[in-house]
């Protein structure tokens, strides 16, 4: 969703709605229109918004996911799971889609699957800390608050070591957890490597 410092959500859709009847083919306006709603929760008028951006557009992923979203506030689970799964499966890699899954598959009594989901929606967004709790409860895994103490998960020299290995990476940090599961599998490699020896 655009955000727009200093004005209200009201505002913001005030906004888009002028911009999509200005523009009626501007995709991205009605994207924005259509999450704002859902973030006001009018789900009808959300739910028409996005289903009227597939009636035009049948391969907007983005309007795909939007779509889960109001389902899954709905509670149709199994519809939400559906659709989020499909826009995952055509390359839309959205922290939320992972959220309605997990939601589902808890509905549906899969902790495991839940579980799974969460910690998918935590990878790509590692800012989004309710999916990294959700895991951790789920998983029966120590969990603390980003403000809080951090348990010691790894030692002061495997973070040191994890900091300089992204440090000298061509590839850089793109602040998902790709360069530090890289690092682990290497890691782990040199450690059963050298214990066998």
């Amino acid at each position: 969703m655009l955000e727009i410092p200093g004005i209200t959500d009201q505002e913001r859709l005030d906004a888009f709605e002028w911009v999509t009847k200005a523009y009626p083919r501007f995709l991205p306006g009605h994207l924005n229109r259509a999450i704002t709603l859902l973030s006001l929760d009018r789900l009808d008028e959300a739910e028409t918004a996005y289903r009227h951006v597939l009636k035009r557009y049948p391969k907007e992923l983005g309007a795909l996911a939007g779509l889960a979203l109001v389902l899954a506030k709905r509670g149709r689970h199994g519809d939400a799971e559906a659709l989020a799964q499909e826009a995952i499966d055509a390359g839309y890699k959205w922290s939320p889609c992972f959220g309605v899954i997990a939601d589902a598959r808890a509905a549906l009594g899969d902790t495991s699957g839940a579980a799974r989901a969460h910690l998918a929606a935590y990878e790509l967004s590692p800012h989004a800390w309710n999916h990294l709790e959700e895991h951790c409860r789920l998983t029966g895994r120590p969990y603390a608050p980003p403000t809080g103490h951090v348990p010691d998960f790894i030692s002061l020299a495997q973070l040191e070591t994890l900091v300089e290995f992204i440090n000298v990476s061509d590839q850089g940090c793109d602040h998902t957890f790709r360069l530090a599961k890289l690092w682990h599998s290497i890691t782990a490699l040199t450690l059963s490597s050298s214990t066998s020896s």
